[in-house]
């Protein structure tokens, strides 16, 4: 009997003990996933971290190249450059007006306007104010000989400018048949004006068929049928 009972407490105590080892396996089978789990929390939380890092260098890559581009699109640098090259412009072209028309007119350039919607729109008009009698209007208004001379001083102003700007200044002006609109009397008006610029440059170089102009030229160029004659 006691053997018996023995032999039952022995069988109790291996079940318990198969038991408690199933359990121990089944906890280290636990143990392991959730060492595999914090580990693979751990690795992304590092890369998350990283994924951080990466996106605040590209928010300030953003803003840095937002910030260019607002610098070198129409409301940056440029229109503030262009508006401060302005008051100099307009000087030049009416120096150059002045000698070329008779009549007196100031010319004045606007790089925006406002909108029927209130907006302000980057625009370039230039206006031209008779002197004598206050009327402005736009360039596009004029008759073709006082818009050729117009243009011609704006081309001549634009082109002192430039040059005075540039950190090498340019040596020669060229003028490409820029008379033939022109009566002889305001193409010799403008072929003066032409010479002031001497001033500026240390050569002034125009072509033209015309042939009383040509004789004014202190030094001529023949060119026929593609080839220099003399």
């Amino acid at each position: 009997k006691d053997h018996h009972e023995v032999l039952e407490k022995l069988s109790a105590v291996n079940t318990k003990l198969d038991s408690l080892k199933s359990s121990f396996e089944n906890k280290n089978i636990t143990l392991g996933n959730l060492t595999r789990s914090l580990e693979d929390a751990e690795k992304a939380e590092k890369e998350a971290e990283n994924l951080k890092q990466k996106i605040d260098i590209l928010r300030t890559d953003h803003k840095d190249y937002t910030f260019i581009c607002e610098m070198l699109g129409k409301n940056g640098i440029q229109p503030l450059l262009m508006e401060a090259s302005l008051p100099r412009l307009e000087q030049l072209t009416q120096q150059f007006l002045s000698s070329i028309c008779e009549r007196q007119f100031n010319v004045t350039f606007k790089t925006t306007k406002e909108t029927k919607s209130g907006k302000i729109q980057e625009t370039l008009d230039i206006v031209v104010t008779d002197l004598e009698t206050g009327t402005k209007r736009d360039i596009a208004n004029f008759s073709g000989g006082e818009k050729t001379l117009i243009r011609q001083a704006i081309r001549m102003a634009s082109a002192v400018f430039r040059s005075e700007v540039h950190k090498n200044r340019w040596d020669t002006f060229f003028c490409d048949e820029s008379f033939g609109k022109l009566d002889e009397v305001n193409a010799r008006q403008l072929l003066s004006a032409m010479k002031a610029l001497t001033n500026y440059f240390k050569k002034v170089v125009y072509i033209s068929h015309e042939r009383e102009l040509i004789e004014i030229a202190s030094q001529k160029v023949l060119v026929e049928n593609g080839k220099i004659a003399r």
